[in-house]
Protein backbone atom coordinates (compact mmCIF):
# COMPACT_ATOMS: atom_id res chain seq x y z
CA UNK A 1 0.00 0.00 0.00
CA UNK A 2 1.18 3.63 -0.97
CA UNK A 3 2.13 5.31 2.39
CA UNK A 4 0.08 8.74 0.84
CA UNK A 5 -2.84 6.45 0.59
CA UNK A 6 -5.55 7.59 3.12
CA UNK A 7 -7.77 4.73 5.22
CA UNK A 8 -11.70 5.71 5.95
CA UNK A 9 -10.85 9.24 4.67
CA UNK A 10 -9.04 9.51 8.03
CA UNK A 11 -5.76 7.18 8.30
CA UNK A 12 -2.85 8.12 6.86
CA UNK A 13 -0.55 5.01 6.42
CA UNK A 14 3.05 5.61 8.12
CA UNK A 15 4.38 2.34 7.38
CA UNK A 16 3.99 -1.38 7.24
CA UNK A 17 4.80 -2.78 10.66
CA UNK A 18 4.40 -6.58 9.45
CA UNK A 19 2.50 -9.50 7.78
CA UNK A 20 1.35 -12.69 8.41
CA UNK A 21 -1.49 -15.31 7.95
CA UNK A 22 -4.06 -13.04 8.64
CA UNK A 23 -2.87 -9.73 6.52
CA UNK A 24 -0.70 -6.72 7.26
CA UNK A 25 -0.73 -4.57 9.95
CA UNK A 26 -0.02 -0.98 9.52
CA UNK A 27 1.15 2.12 11.64
CA UNK A 28 -1.07 4.94 10.62
CA UNK A 29 -2.00 8.22 11.62
CA UNK A 30 -5.42 9.43 12.87
CA UNK A 31 -6.00 12.46 11.20
CA UNK A 32 -8.70 13.24 13.33
CA UNK A 33 -8.05 12.12 16.95
CA UNK A 34 -4.38 13.36 16.30
CA UNK A 35 -2.59 9.77 17.26
CA UNK A 36 -0.81 6.59 15.79
CA UNK A 37 -2.77 3.87 15.69
CA UNK A 38 -2.12 0.57 14.08
CA UNK A 39 -4.35 -0.84 11.63
CA UNK A 40 -4.97 -4.83 10.62
CA UNK A 41 -5.88 -5.54 7.32
CA UNK A 42 -7.32 -8.95 7.24
CA UNK A 43 -7.18 -10.77 3.48
CA UNK A 44 -9.19 -13.36 2.34
CA UNK A 45 -11.72 -13.92 5.24
CA UNK A 46 -15.47 -14.98 4.83
CA UNK A 47 -17.86 -12.85 5.28
CA UNK A 48 -19.32 -15.03 8.24
CA UNK A 49 -15.84 -14.98 9.80
CA UNK A 50 -15.63 -11.64 9.85
CA UNK A 51 -19.08 -10.92 11.71
CA UNK A 52 -17.65 -13.82 14.52
CA UNK A 53 -14.48 -11.70 14.66
CA UNK A 54 -16.06 -8.04 15.23
CA UNK A 55 -18.68 -9.20 17.18
CA UNK A 56 -15.62 -11.23 20.11
CA UNK A 57 -13.65 -8.28 19.34
CA UNK A 58 -16.40 -5.82 20.26
CA UNK A 59 -17.46 -8.17 23.23
CA UNK A 60 -14.01 -8.18 24.51
CA UNK A 61 -13.83 -4.19 23.90
CA UNK A 62 -17.06 -3.14 26.32
CA UNK A 63 -15.44 -5.59 29.05
CA UNK A 64 -11.92 -3.45 29.22
CA UNK A 65 -8.63 -4.62 31.01
CA UNK A 66 -5.36 -2.69 31.16
CA UNK A 67 -3.32 -5.27 29.77
CA UNK A 68 -5.44 -5.76 26.41
CA UNK A 69 -4.85 -3.90 23.70
CA UNK A 70 -7.55 -1.66 22.90
CA UNK A 71 -9.82 -1.81 20.23
CA UNK A 72 -10.89 1.48 18.54
CA UNK A 73 -13.34 0.29 15.90
CA UNK A 74 -13.33 -1.42 12.25
CA UNK A 75 -14.21 -0.64 8.45
CA UNK A 76 -14.40 -2.16 5.48
CA UNK A 77 -12.98 -0.68 2.26
CA UNK A 78 -12.36 -2.69 -0.96
CA UNK A 79 -13.94 -5.81 0.14
CA UNK A 80 -11.09 -6.01 3.35
CA UNK A 81 -11.89 -5.91 6.70
CA UNK A 82 -9.71 -3.14 8.44
CA UNK A 83 -9.59 -3.41 12.65
CA UNK A 84 -7.67 -0.54 14.26
CA UNK A 85 -6.39 -0.99 17.37
CA UNK A 86 -4.31 0.93 20.08
CA UNK A 87 -0.45 1.76 18.63
CA UNK A 88 2.30 -0.18 21.03
CA UNK A 89 5.22 1.69 20.47
CA UNK A 90 7.26 -1.00 22.64
CA UNK A 91 6.94 -3.34 19.91
CA UNK A 92 6.04 -7.06 20.73
CA UNK A 93 7.61 -9.64 23.21
CA UNK A 94 9.21 -11.71 20.31
CA UNK A 95 11.32 -8.08 19.42
CA UNK A 96 12.32 -8.40 22.67
CA UNK A 97 13.43 -11.22 22.93
CA UNK A 98 15.29 -10.96 19.79
CA UNK A 99 17.06 -7.82 21.05
CA UNK A 100 18.12 -9.04 24.43
CA UNK A 101 18.71 -12.91 22.99
CA UNK A 102 16.53 -14.08 26.03
CA UNK A 103 15.13 -12.51 29.36
CA UNK A 104 15.97 -12.59 32.82
CA UNK A 105 13.77 -15.94 34.95
CA UNK A 106 12.48 -12.86 37.04
CA UNK A 107 11.52 -10.76 33.70
CA UNK A 108 9.90 -13.63 32.26
CA UNK A 109 7.88 -14.48 35.35
CA UNK A 110 6.59 -11.42 35.53
CA UNK A 111 5.32 -10.85 31.60
CA UNK A 112 3.88 -14.51 32.54
CA UNK A 113 2.18 -13.39 35.34
CA UNK A 114 0.60 -10.02 33.63
CA UNK A 115 -0.39 -12.74 31.22
CA UNK A 116 -2.04 -14.98 33.26
CA UNK A 117 -4.11 -12.04 35.12
CA UNK A 118 -5.52 -11.27 31.72
CA UNK A 119 -6.20 -14.62 31.38
CA UNK A 120 -8.04 -15.06 34.52
CA UNK A 121 -10.16 -12.29 33.43
CA UNK A 122 -10.87 -12.94 29.48
CA UNK A 123 -11.40 -16.92 31.02
CA UNK A 124 -13.91 -15.86 33.62
CA UNK A 125 -15.40 -13.63 30.54
CA UNK A 126 -15.88 -17.17 28.92
CA UNK A 127 -13.03 -15.81 26.14
CA UNK A 128 -10.66 -17.91 24.98
CA UNK A 129 -7.73 -16.18 22.97
CA UNK A 130 -6.46 -19.53 21.39
CA UNK A 131 -3.30 -18.40 19.63
CA UNK A 132 -0.91 -16.92 22.32
CA UNK A 133 2.67 -16.27 21.11
CA UNK A 134 5.48 -13.81 21.76
CA UNK A 135 4.36 -11.37 18.58
CA UNK A 136 0.98 -10.94 19.82
CA UNK A 137 2.28 -9.70 23.47
CA UNK A 138 3.05 -6.06 22.79
CA UNK A 139 4.21 -3.72 25.72
CA UNK A 140 3.54 0.08 25.25
CA UNK A 141 5.52 3.03 25.82
CA UNK A 142 5.05 3.04 29.53
CA UNK A 143 6.31 -1.34 29.44
CA UNK A 144 2.80 -1.75 30.21
CA UNK A 145 2.66 -5.91 28.71
CA UNK A 146 -0.57 -6.06 26.88
CA UNK A 147 -2.54 -8.77 24.81
CA UNK A 148 -3.38 -8.72 21.10
CA UNK A 149 -5.03 -10.33 18.51
CA UNK A 150 -8.36 -11.40 19.70
CA UNK A 151 -10.57 -13.03 17.51
CA UNK A 152 -8.36 -12.59 14.65
CA UNK A 153 -6.17 -15.83 15.96
CA UNK A 154 -9.25 -17.49 15.91
CA UNK A 155 -9.82 -17.53 12.35
CA UNK A 156 -6.76 -19.37 11.39
CA UNK A 157 -6.49 -21.63 14.13
CA UNK A 158 -3.64 -20.90 16.28
CA UNK A 159 0.17 -21.07 15.39
CA UNK A 160 1.70 -24.72 15.60
CA UNK A 161 4.14 -24.22 17.66
CA UNK A 162 2.28 -23.00 20.55
CA UNK A 163 -0.92 -25.17 20.38
CA UNK A 164 -1.25 -27.89 22.95
CA UNK A 165 -1.17 -31.58 21.58
CA UNK A 166 -4.75 -32.17 22.07
CA UNK A 167 -6.17 -29.98 19.17
CA UNK A 168 -4.37 -32.81 17.08
CA UNK A 169 -5.42 -35.48 18.75
CA UNK A 170 -8.76 -35.46 18.27
CA UNK A 171 -11.68 -34.21 16.94
CA UNK A 172 -13.70 -33.80 19.91
CA UNK A 173 -11.43 -30.74 21.33
CA UNK A 174 -13.45 -27.77 22.12
CA UNK A 175 -12.11 -24.47 21.40
CA UNK A 176 -13.43 -23.14 24.17
CA UNK A 177 -11.06 -25.02 26.61
CA UNK A 178 -9.14 -22.64 28.40
CA UNK A 179 -6.33 -24.94 28.80
CA UNK A 180 -5.24 -24.32 25.48
CA UNK A 181 -4.33 -20.63 26.57
CA UNK A 182 -2.43 -22.32 29.59
CA UNK A 183 -0.22 -24.03 27.18
CA UNK A 184 0.69 -21.69 24.77
CA UNK A 185 1.60 -19.51 28.10
CA UNK A 186 3.77 -22.36 28.95
CA UNK A 187 5.66 -22.71 26.04
CA UNK A 188 6.23 -18.84 25.46
CA UNK A 189 7.46 -18.37 29.19
CA UNK A 190 10.02 -21.25 27.86
CA UNK A 191 11.22 -19.22 25.13
CA UNK A 192 11.40 -15.99 27.12
CA UNK A 193 13.86 -17.71 29.49
CA UNK A 194 15.87 -19.88 26.45
CA UNK A 195 15.94 -17.20 24.03
CA UNK A 196 14.13 -19.39 21.18
CA UNK A 197 11.17 -21.39 20.88
CA UNK A 198 11.81 -25.32 22.23
CA UNK A 199 10.65 -26.50 18.59
CA UNK A 200 12.84 -24.29 16.32
CA UNK A 201 15.03 -26.99 15.78
CA UNK A 202 12.82 -29.56 15.33
CA UNK A 203 11.21 -30.90 12.13
CA UNK A 204 7.71 -30.13 12.04
CA UNK A 205 6.78 -33.74 11.82
CA UNK A 206 8.07 -34.65 14.66
CA UNK A 207 6.69 -31.78 16.60
CA UNK A 208 4.05 -33.43 17.68
CA UNK A 209 5.57 -36.24 19.18
CA UNK A 210 7.89 -34.05 21.45
CA UNK A 211 5.18 -32.72 22.66
CA UNK A 212 3.34 -35.67 23.64
CA UNK A 213 6.68 -37.28 25.30
CA UNK A 214 7.24 -34.13 27.40
CA UNK A 215 10.82 -34.20 27.03
CA UNK A 216 11.82 -30.31 25.58
CA UNK A 217 12.06 -28.57 29.20
CA UNK A 218 15.86 -28.45 29.75
CA UNK A 219 17.37 -29.76 33.26
CA UNK A 220 19.34 -27.24 33.42
CA UNK A 221 16.36 -24.42 34.20
CA UNK A 222 16.12 -23.82 38.38
CA UNK A 223 13.99 -26.76 39.70
CA UNK A 224 11.46 -24.24 40.51
CA UNK A 225 11.29 -22.86 36.71
CA UNK A 226 11.41 -26.61 35.36
CA UNK A 227 8.21 -28.03 37.60
CA UNK A 228 5.89 -24.98 36.73
CA UNK A 229 6.13 -25.01 32.41
CA UNK A 230 6.22 -28.51 32.70
CA UNK A 231 3.19 -28.33 34.65
CA UNK A 232 2.01 -25.53 32.67
CA UNK A 233 3.02 -27.80 29.03
CA UNK A 234 1.67 -31.11 30.44
CA UNK A 235 0.40 -32.71 27.34
CA UNK A 236 -2.50 -34.26 29.66
CA UNK A 237 -5.28 -30.92 29.46
CA UNK A 238 -6.00 -32.78 33.16
CA UNK A 239 -2.46 -32.47 34.18
CA UNK A 240 -2.02 -29.05 33.41
CA UNK A 241 -2.89 -26.15 35.56
CA UNK A 242 -6.56 -25.91 35.22
CA UNK A 243 -6.54 -22.09 35.41
CA UNK A 244 -5.05 -19.36 35.08
CA UNK A 245 -5.52 -18.05 38.95
CA UNK A 246 -3.36 -21.60 39.80
CA UNK A 247 -0.81 -20.67 37.01
CA UNK A 248 -0.54 -17.66 38.45
CA UNK A 249 -0.06 -19.14 42.24
CA UNK A 250 2.61 -21.13 41.20
CA UNK A 251 5.15 -18.24 39.38
CA UNK A 252 4.48 -15.94 42.39
CA UNK A 253 5.25 -18.88 45.20
CA UNK A 254 7.78 -20.18 42.48
CA UNK A 255 6.66 -23.67 43.34
CA UNK A 256 4.05 -25.68 42.09
CA UNK A 257 1.71 -26.90 45.05
CA UNK A 258 0.20 -30.28 45.06
CA UNK A 259 -3.27 -30.74 46.08
CA UNK A 260 -4.25 -34.14 46.72
CA UNK A 261 -7.95 -34.89 45.29
CA UNK A 262 -9.17 -37.26 47.87
CA UNK A 263 -12.80 -37.47 46.55
CA UNK A 264 -10.96 -38.30 42.90
CA UNK A 265 -8.75 -40.49 44.49
CA UNK A 266 -12.01 -42.41 46.16
CA UNK A 267 -13.75 -42.48 43.08
CA UNK A 268 -10.79 -43.96 40.93
CA UNK A 269 -10.68 -46.53 43.58
CA UNK A 270 -13.77 -47.69 42.64
CA UNK A 271 -13.48 -47.07 38.93
CA UNK A 272 -10.71 -50.01 39.43
CA UNK A 273 -12.78 -51.96 41.14
CA UNK A 274 -15.36 -51.61 38.17
CA UNK A 275 -12.81 -52.70 35.74
CA UNK A 276 -11.65 -55.95 37.55
CA UNK A 277 -15.78 -56.70 37.22
CA UNK A 278 -15.70 -56.05 33.68
CA UNK A 279 -12.44 -58.31 32.53
CA UNK A 280 -14.30 -60.99 34.53
CA UNK A 281 -17.49 -59.85 32.50
CA UNK A 282 -19.62 -59.05 36.13
CA UNK A 283 -21.64 -56.88 34.03
CA UNK A 284 -24.02 -56.63 37.37
CA UNK A 285 -21.36 -55.54 39.95
CA UNK A 286 -19.01 -53.53 37.12
CA UNK A 287 -22.24 -51.13 36.68
CA UNK A 288 -23.23 -50.66 40.16
CA UNK A 289 -19.36 -50.01 41.19
CA UNK A 290 -19.33 -47.68 37.91
CA UNK A 291 -22.75 -45.52 38.99
CA UNK A 292 -21.34 -45.07 42.61
CA UNK A 293 -17.95 -43.95 41.11
CA UNK A 294 -19.78 -41.31 38.97
CA UNK A 295 -22.32 -40.11 41.83
CA UNK A 296 -18.75 -39.52 43.80
CA UNK A 297 -16.99 -38.00 41.04
CA UNK A 298 -18.68 -37.01 37.84
CA UNK A 299 -15.51 -35.64 35.62
CA UNK A 300 -13.12 -38.34 36.32
CA UNK A 301 -11.67 -39.48 32.87
CA UNK A 302 -11.10 -42.80 34.38
CA UNK A 303 -14.91 -43.08 35.48
CA UNK A 304 -15.96 -41.71 31.64
CA UNK A 305 -14.22 -44.27 29.67
CA UNK A 306 -14.94 -47.05 32.12
CA UNK A 307 -18.78 -46.32 32.00
CA UNK A 308 -17.94 -45.60 27.84
CA UNK A 309 -16.15 -49.44 27.49
CA UNK A 310 -19.34 -51.17 29.99
CA UNK A 311 -22.13 -49.78 28.06
CA UNK A 312 -19.67 -50.93 24.49
CA UNK A 313 -19.05 -54.50 26.01
CA UNK A 314 -23.05 -54.82 26.62
CA UNK A 315 -23.27 -53.30 22.84
CA UNK A 316 -25.57 -49.81 24.34
CA UNK A 317 -23.57 -47.68 21.53
CA UNK A 318 -25.81 -44.48 22.69
CA UNK A 319 -24.82 -44.51 26.28
CA UNK A 320 -20.64 -45.55 25.50
CA UNK A 321 -21.04 -42.83 22.90
CA UNK A 322 -21.99 -40.27 25.07
CA UNK A 323 -19.39 -41.30 27.85
CA UNK A 324 -16.98 -41.37 25.12
CA UNK A 325 -17.21 -38.05 24.15
CA UNK A 326 -17.33 -36.72 27.56
CA UNK A 327 -14.14 -38.31 28.51
CA UNK A 328 -12.42 -36.83 25.34
CA UNK A 329 -13.93 -33.64 25.95
CA UNK A 330 -12.43 -33.66 29.74
CA UNK A 331 -9.29 -35.49 28.47
CA UNK A 332 -8.65 -34.81 24.29
CA UNK A 333 -5.60 -36.84 24.47
CA UNK A 334 -6.88 -40.52 25.84
CA UNK A 335 -6.47 -42.35 23.20
CA UNK A 336 -9.78 -44.70 22.56
CA UNK A 337 -9.37 -44.95 18.74
CA UNK A 338 -10.36 -48.72 18.99
CA UNK A 339 -13.23 -48.11 21.12
CA UNK A 340 -14.58 -45.53 18.32
CA UNK A 341 -14.06 -48.04 15.96
CA UNK A 342 -16.18 -50.25 17.44
CA UNK A 343 -19.10 -47.96 17.97
CA UNK A 344 -18.93 -46.95 13.92
CA UNK A 345 -18.75 -50.66 13.18
CA UNK A 346 -22.32 -50.63 15.25
CA UNK A 347 -23.16 -47.64 13.88
CA UNK A 348 -22.05 -48.90 9.95
CA UNK A 349 -19.69 -45.96 9.86
CA UNK A 350 -17.59 -48.46 8.29
CA UNK A 351 -14.76 -45.53 6.58
CA UNK A 352 -14.70 -43.32 9.92
CA UNK A 353 -13.71 -47.06 11.88
CA UNK A 354 -11.29 -47.84 9.15
CA UNK A 355 -9.78 -44.52 9.91
CA UNK A 356 -9.89 -44.88 13.90
CA UNK A 357 -8.46 -47.91 13.95
CA UNK A 358 -5.79 -47.45 11.38
CA UNK A 359 -4.52 -44.72 13.54
CA UNK A 360 -4.60 -46.87 16.72
CA UNK A 361 -2.46 -49.77 15.13
CA UNK A 362 0.10 -46.91 14.23
CA UNK A 363 0.46 -46.92 18.18
CA UNK A 364 0.07 -50.48 18.82
CA UNK A 365 0.92 -52.76 15.55
CA UNK A 366 0.54 -55.92 17.60
CA UNK A 367 -3.25 -55.49 18.72
CA UNK A 368 -5.00 -58.62 17.47
CA UNK A 369 -8.62 -57.66 18.03
CA UNK A 370 -7.69 -54.30 16.22
CA UNK A 371 -6.87 -56.58 13.02
CA UNK A 372 -10.19 -58.22 13.66
CA UNK A 373 -11.93 -55.27 13.61
CA UNK A 374 -10.26 -53.76 10.75
CA UNK A 375 -11.20 -56.76 8.51
CA UNK A 376 -14.50 -56.61 9.76
CA UNK A 377 -14.85 -53.12 8.26
CA UNK A 378 -13.58 -54.11 4.78
CA UNK A 379 -15.72 -57.57 5.04
CA UNK A 380 -19.19 -55.60 6.10
CA UNK A 381 -18.16 -53.26 2.87
CA UNK A 382 -17.84 -56.07 0.64
CA UNK A 383 -14.22 -55.77 0.21
CA UNK A 384 -13.33 -59.13 0.27
CA UNK A 385 -9.90 -59.16 -0.95
CA UNK A 386 -8.89 -55.85 1.63
CA UNK A 387 -9.92 -58.84 4.48
CA UNK A 388 -8.82 -61.30 3.36
CA UNK A 389 -5.16 -59.63 2.58
CA UNK A 390 -5.25 -58.69 6.39
CA UNK A 391 -5.94 -62.89 7.76
CA UNK A 392 -3.46 -63.62 5.48
CA UNK A 393 -1.36 -61.55 6.77
CA UNK A 394 -1.66 -62.52 10.28
CA UNK A 395 -3.48 -65.97 10.82
CA UNK A 396 0.25 -67.75 11.20
CA UNK A 397 1.82 -65.28 13.66
CA UNK A 398 -1.43 -64.73 16.09
CA UNK A 399 -2.59 -68.13 16.89
CA UNK A 400 -5.97 -66.91 17.24
CA UNK A 401 -9.24 -68.74 15.89
CA UNK A 402 -11.22 -66.07 15.00
CA UNK A 403 -8.56 -65.88 12.15
CA UNK A 404 -9.46 -69.15 10.98
CA UNK A 405 -13.10 -69.04 10.93
CA UNK A 406 -13.46 -65.18 9.79
CA UNK A 407 -10.70 -66.13 6.77
CA UNK A 408 -12.80 -69.09 5.85
CA UNK A 409 -15.89 -66.97 5.27
CA UNK A 410 -14.41 -63.83 3.64
CA UNK A 411 -12.69 -66.60 0.38
CA UNK A 412 -16.30 -67.86 0.49
CA UNK A 413 -17.64 -64.17 -0.17
CA UNK A 414 -14.56 -63.69 -2.63
CA UNK A 415 -15.24 -66.30 -5.47
CA UNK A 416 -18.40 -67.72 -4.02
CA UNK A 417 -17.08 -71.36 -4.04
CA UNK A 418 -17.92 -74.14 -1.80
CA UNK A 419 -14.65 -74.65 0.48
CA UNK A 420 -14.42 -78.09 2.25
CA UNK A 421 -12.99 -77.55 5.53
CA UNK A 422 -9.36 -79.16 5.75
CA UNK A 423 -7.73 -81.36 8.41
CA UNK A 424 -4.75 -78.24 8.56
CA UNK A 425 -7.22 -75.83 9.54
CA UNK A 426 -8.44 -78.50 11.94
CA UNK A 427 -5.57 -78.98 13.74
CA UNK A 428 -4.68 -75.47 13.81
CA UNK A 429 -8.38 -74.08 15.44
CA UNK A 430 -9.19 -75.44 19.53
CA UNK A 431 -13.38 -73.32 18.96
CA UNK A 432 -14.42 -75.05 15.50
CA UNK A 433 -17.92 -73.34 17.09
CA UNK A 434 -17.93 -71.04 14.48
CA UNK A 435 -16.11 -72.53 11.87
CA UNK A 436 -18.31 -75.56 11.45
CA UNK A 437 -21.60 -73.39 11.93
CA UNK A 438 -19.95 -71.63 8.62
CA UNK A 439 -19.60 -74.69 6.93
CA UNK A 440 -22.92 -75.69 7.60
CA UNK A 441 -24.82 -72.41 6.38
CA UNK A 442 -22.35 -72.06 3.02
CA UNK A 443 -23.29 -75.91 1.83
CA UNK A 444 -27.15 -75.10 2.80
CA UNK A 445 -26.95 -72.07 0.62
CA UNK A 446 -25.71 -74.41 -1.96
CA UNK A 447 -27.84 -76.90 -1.73
CA UNK A 448 -30.51 -74.82 -1.76
CA UNK A 449 -29.66 -73.12 -4.64
CA UNK A 450 -30.31 -69.51 -2.93
CA UNK A 451 -30.22 -66.19 -4.58
CA UNK A 452 -26.57 -65.54 -2.90
CA UNK A 453 -25.88 -62.24 -3.90
CA UNK A 454 -24.67 -60.76 0.06
CA UNK A 455 -23.38 -63.88 1.09
CA UNK A 456 -22.01 -62.17 4.08
CA UNK A 457 -25.26 -61.19 5.87
CA UNK A 458 -26.01 -64.87 5.89
CA UNK A 459 -22.71 -66.03 7.81
CA UNK A 460 -21.16 -65.63 10.97
CA UNK A 461 -18.05 -63.35 11.73
CA UNK A 462 -16.54 -64.03 14.86
CA UNK A 463 -15.66 -61.09 17.16
CA UNK A 464 -12.43 -61.63 18.95
CA UNK A 465 -14.40 -61.86 22.51
CA UNK A 466 -15.56 -65.34 21.84
CA UNK A 467 -12.07 -66.76 20.76
CA UNK A 468 -12.31 -68.61 23.87
CA UNK A 469 -15.05 -71.11 24.95
CA UNK A 470 -14.20 -72.23 28.41
CA UNK A 471 -17.71 -74.28 29.63
CA UNK A 472 -20.97 -74.98 28.68
CA UNK A 473 -23.88 -71.99 29.70
CA UNK A 474 -27.24 -72.71 30.31
CA UNK A 475 -29.57 -70.36 28.68
CA UNK A 476 -33.36 -71.23 28.17
CA UNK A 477 -36.41 -70.50 25.65
CA UNK A 478 -39.86 -70.27 26.92
CA UNK A 479 -42.35 -70.99 23.85
CA UNK A 480 -45.90 -68.98 23.54
CA UNK A 481 -47.29 -72.10 24.78
CA UNK A 482 -44.85 -72.01 27.79
CA UNK A 483 -42.86 -74.99 27.13
CA UNK A 484 -39.32 -74.53 28.56
CA UNK A 485 -36.77 -75.25 26.93
CA UNK A 486 -33.18 -75.69 28.24
CA UNK A 487 -30.00 -75.26 26.15
CA UNK A 488 -25.74 -75.26 26.98
CA UNK A 489 -24.06 -75.56 22.99
CA UNK A 490 -22.01 -72.69 22.73
CA UNK A 491 -24.25 -71.84 19.25
CA UNK A 492 -28.07 -72.14 19.34
CA UNK A 493 -29.35 -71.90 15.78
CA UNK A 494 -32.74 -70.70 15.16
CA UNK A 495 -35.30 -71.00 12.61
CA UNK A 496 -37.52 -72.57 9.88
CA UNK A 497 -35.44 -75.36 8.48
CA UNK A 498 -35.59 -78.77 10.71
CA UNK A 499 -31.61 -78.71 11.27
CA UNK A 500 -32.17 -75.75 13.47
CA UNK A 501 -31.53 -76.41 16.96
CA UNK A 502 -35.08 -74.23 17.51
CA UNK A 503 -37.02 -75.06 14.98
CA UNK A 504 -40.18 -72.69 14.34
CA UNK A 505 -42.97 -73.59 11.94
CA UNK A 506 -43.98 -69.95 10.96
CA UNK A 507 -43.46 -68.92 7.28
CA UNK A 508 -42.52 -65.67 8.64
CA UNK A 509 -39.79 -67.00 10.02
CA UNK A 510 -36.16 -67.37 7.92
CA UNK A 511 -34.87 -70.93 7.14
CA UNK A 512 -31.79 -69.82 9.16
CA UNK A 513 -33.47 -66.84 11.26
CA UNK A 514 -31.33 -65.61 13.76
CA UNK A 515 -27.67 -67.30 16.05
CA UNK A 516 -27.78 -67.06 19.61
CA UNK A 517 -24.06 -66.97 20.71
CA UNK A 518 -24.19 -68.70 24.44
CA UNK A 519 -20.58 -68.10 26.16
CA UNK A 520 -20.74 -68.06 29.87
CA UNK A 521 -21.55 -64.53 31.00
CA UNK A 522 -21.00 -63.25 26.97
CA UNK A 523 -24.62 -63.91 25.35
CA UNK A 524 -25.86 -62.45 22.15
CA UNK A 525 -28.30 -62.93 19.39
CA UNK A 526 -27.00 -62.28 15.95
CA UNK A 527 -29.55 -61.74 12.87
CA UNK A 528 -27.84 -63.81 9.53
CA UNK A 529 -29.74 -62.16 6.64
CA UNK A 530 -33.43 -63.05 7.67
CA UNK A 531 -36.14 -61.18 5.59
CA UNK A 532 -38.49 -59.54 8.65
CA UNK A 533 -35.49 -59.16 11.15
CA UNK A 534 -34.81 -59.99 14.86
CA UNK A 535 -36.59 -57.48 17.68
CA UNK A 536 -35.18 -57.63 21.37
CA UNK A 537 -37.73 -56.17 23.50
CA UNK A 538 -39.35 -54.55 21.04
CA UNK A 539 -36.36 -52.85 19.27
CA UNK A 540 -34.80 -54.33 15.98
CA UNK A 541 -31.03 -55.51 16.18
CA UNK A 542 -28.53 -54.24 14.01
CA UNK A 543 -26.37 -57.16 13.36
CA UNK A 544 -25.89 -58.34 16.99
CA UNK A 545 -27.49 -57.66 20.40
CA UNK A 546 -26.29 -58.42 24.08
CA UNK A 547 -28.50 -60.37 26.45
CA UNK A 548 -28.47 -60.16 29.72
CA UNK A 549 -31.70 -61.41 32.41
CA UNK A 550 -35.20 -61.87 30.56
CA UNK A 551 -35.83 -60.73 26.84
CA UNK A 552 -38.75 -61.11 24.66
CA UNK A 553 -37.41 -61.88 21.02
CA UNK A 554 -39.60 -61.38 17.97
CA UNK A 555 -38.71 -63.44 14.80
CA UNK A 556 -41.39 -62.38 12.36
CA UNK A 557 -44.76 -62.70 13.68
CA UNK A 558 -43.17 -65.30 16.03
CA UNK A 559 -42.78 -63.98 19.75
CA UNK A 560 -40.87 -66.03 22.48
CA UNK A 561 -39.15 -65.48 25.75
CA UNK A 562 -35.15 -65.66 26.37
CA UNK A 563 -33.38 -66.46 29.87
CA UNK A 564 -29.61 -65.90 30.53
CA UNK A 565 -28.21 -68.06 33.29
CA UNK A 566 -28.59 -64.47 34.91
CA UNK A 567 -32.09 -64.43 34.13
CA UNK A 568 -32.83 -67.56 35.92
CA UNK A 569 -31.42 -66.60 38.92
CA UNK A 570 -33.77 -62.95 39.37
Amino acid sequence: MDSNNLLDNKYKVVKELGRGGFGIVYLAEDSLAKRKVAIKALLDKEHLQQYDLIREIEFLASLQHPSIVTFHHHFAQNNILYIVMEYCRGGSLAELIDSKRKLSLDEAISITIKICEVFEFIHNNNIVHRDIKPTNILIDDKGIVKVSDFGIANTHGGTFYYLAPEVYLSEYISSEDPRVDIYALGITMLEMIMGKNPFAEFDTKDILAVKINHNFVSTNLPQCVQEIILKATNPLPELRFQFAKEFNVALAAKSVPYTFNKERYNADKIFNAANRSLSTKNWKKAISYIDTGLNKCYNSTLGLLTAGKYYLKVNSIKKAKKFFEKAIKLNPAVNIKKELASINISENNYSQAISHIQNHLQLQPVDWEAYNLLAECYYRLGRFDSALEIFESVVEDAKVDCFWNNRYITKYCLNNNFIRLNREISKKVSNHHFLKLNFYIIKDLKSENIDNKYPHKKLLYQDFKFNKYSKNNICVIVTPDDSKLEFSKPLITVGRNEENDYQIDETTVSRRHCVIVNYPKDIWVYEVGSKFGVYVDGKKVNQKQFLLGKHKIQLGDYEFDFYTSEGLLI
